[in-house]
């Protein structure tokens, strides 16, 4: 029998860098970082949350539920060191590397995390044989993480109050898609007007290459799950001199955040896609901003803020020592 594998979203494969991992990996992965959390303290509940939730909307975003269950009846264990030789992930890393990186995102979601912060680290790097320079490398990381996840909120405009108002066929995407994309929900319409629009904003230079299309493939339709059929019609779109507006206005009533926005961010990550921001994509972006009345300072920002996300990845894959 071939065993049940696990589809992540694009924020695992950025830190994982693996895409389809076995469930039973994960859940193992999942019982050594849960009782990390428990060594010496009883985690919070928020951490619990984080856990439950967000982890696993990372991990699997098609949310299967036999797995989330399965993680949900995990027990914490008094020692690991026999489960981790039994991590074994597609793409070579180091494991006690990537948990301390967890369990420090995990812990950070403790309202009291700045008191238990110092101990936590020396505590588990200690455990995990991981010199104490290196565990301050990796939660420095950690803390440039959500220095950016801060920025993005802001420039996106997140309104958490708005949030989780579903409009009526409106699906919820997850803790990965809203960190990734900057999106919360949509329904099939929604689906197909954002994908009209960002291939507007891809296609202004004259063309949406075959990088940019992999990216949105691959990306996009993956994480915010869209259907066949919607994928099937945005690909058959003429996109050349389209009135970009008529689709933002679709958006409407759609509050938790700044859709303009999102969709410049996810077509600068899609013209960036292919290793190469050429003049011509930055000029066509620059276009785009002034179309969306996105004020220039902010498009120089996603730039940015996409280039350190890059740069991030490309850290965090050293020091797991990753190999592809």
């Amino acid at each position: 029998m071939q065993p049940v594998l696990i589809e992540g979203s694009t924020l695992s494969k950025s830190i994982y860098h693996c895409t389809h991992v076995p469930a039973e990996t994960w859940i193992k992965y999942a019982q050594a970082l849960l009782s990390l959390a428990h060594m010496g303290r009883t985690p919070s509940l928020q951490e619990i949350d984080w856990f439950q939730n967000e982890w696993i909307s990372t991990i699997d975003p098609s949310h299967n539920q036999a797995f989330a269950e399965a993680i949900a009846q995990l027990s914490p264990l008094s020692d690991i060191s026999s489960l981790l030789p039994q991590i074994v992930f597609p793409t070579q890393l180091d494991v006690k590397r990537v948990l301390l990186f967890d369990n420090i995102r995990m812990i950070r979601q403790n309202p009291n995390y700045h008191k238990i912060e110092k101990e936590n680290l020396q505590t588990i790097s200690k455990y995990l044989q991981i010199p104490m320079y290196l565990a301050k490398t990796i939660d420095g990381i950690v803390s440039t993480e959500f220095s950016l996840r801060s920025l993005k909120r802001s420039i996106f405009e997140f309104d958490s109050n708005h949030a989780l108002k579903l409009n009526p066929g409106e699906k919820a995407l997850g803790f990965a898609v809203r960190e990734t994309l900057g999106i919360f929900s949509m329904t099939e319409e929604m689906q197909y007007y954002y994908g009209c629009a960002l291939m507007v904003i891809a296609g202004s230079d004259g063309l949406v290459s075959e990088a940019e299309r992999n990216w949105f493939i691959k990306t996009l339709v993956r994480d915010a799950q869209f259907s066949d059929e919607v994928v099937e019609k945005i690909k058959n779109f003429n996109y050349i001199g389209v009135n970009l507006f008529q689709y933002l206005e679709k958006f409407s009533t759609y509050k938790s955040v700044n859709i303009a926005r999102t969709l410049l961010y996810n077509a600068i990550k899609m013209a960036m896609a292919d290793g190469d921001y050429a003049d011509e994509e930055k000029n066509a972006v620059a276009k785009s901003g002034k179309l969306l009345n996105i004020p220039s300072h902010i498009v120089h920002t996603m730039e940015y803020l996409i280039s350190t996300e890059l740069s991030l990845e490309r850290m965090r894959k050293t020091i797991f020592q990753i190999k592809d």
